[in-house]
């Protein structure tokens, strides 16, 4: 006979010859080890995506909201600068002006720029067929106004740089907006310094 099986007679019972039953307490023994192997099986999936299993995947996205104009960005990259070290960067952008009128072009982070750089100035030239006009803008005088017409421009922007022998603040810039562009008289809460 099996640990677990005993005769009617071992338990007390009215004895009947060949009937065997299990001990409640064995019983209440293996739903407990039920009970419990369930809960570590539970628990050990818990671990495993923990320790183990995780996202696959992140997404980030902006959707713009279509504009009047259309822009493609220049992207500057300065690269590793040291105190004192100067040079130039040019790069080119598009920017395609849907309504005649009166533009707005500011630099952006002139304190920023004012605390790293000894010198820090910026030439825009914007060409069309019919157009031609060059702005210089320096953290002292951050912003130029031109009168521009329906056209497509091709925008040339050069960087002159001489980085203070004793930069202070932040000085570090990742993918930073430098310039921006837009209709006269339209602040955006993004264009601070």
């Amino acid at each position: 006979m099996s640990k677990l099986a005993v005769s009617s007679a071992e338990q007390g019972l009215p004895f009947k010859e060949g009937q065997t039953h299990l001990k409640s307490e064995t019983m209440k023994t293996l739903q407990l080890a039920a009970l419990l192997t369930a809960i570590g099986f539970t628990a050990g999936m818990v671990t495993a995506g923990a320790a183990g299993y995780g996202p696959l995947a992140y997404i980030s996205y902006t959707i713009m909201a279509p504009h009047p104009g259309h822009t493609v960005a220049a992207h500057i990259d300065l690269g590793s600068l040291k105190p004192g070290q100067s040079g130039n960067k040019t790069a080119e952008a598009k920017l395609n002006v849907t309504s005649p009128g009166n533009y707005t072009i500011i630099l952006l982070h002139a304190e920023k720029l004012s605390e790293a750089f000894s010198n820090f100035t910026v030439k825009v030239t914007l060409t069309s067929a019919s157009f031609s006009h060059t702005v210089i803008l320096t953290p002292d005088e951050d912003r130029a106004t031109l009168q521009l017409d329906a056209s497509i421009y091709n925008v040339t922007i050069t960087v002159f740089y001489h980085v203070s022998t004793t930069p202070e603040g932040d000085l570090k810039a990742f993918h930073e907006p430098l310039l921006v562009i837009h209709p006269q008289g339209e602040d955006n809460e993004n264009e601070s310094d």
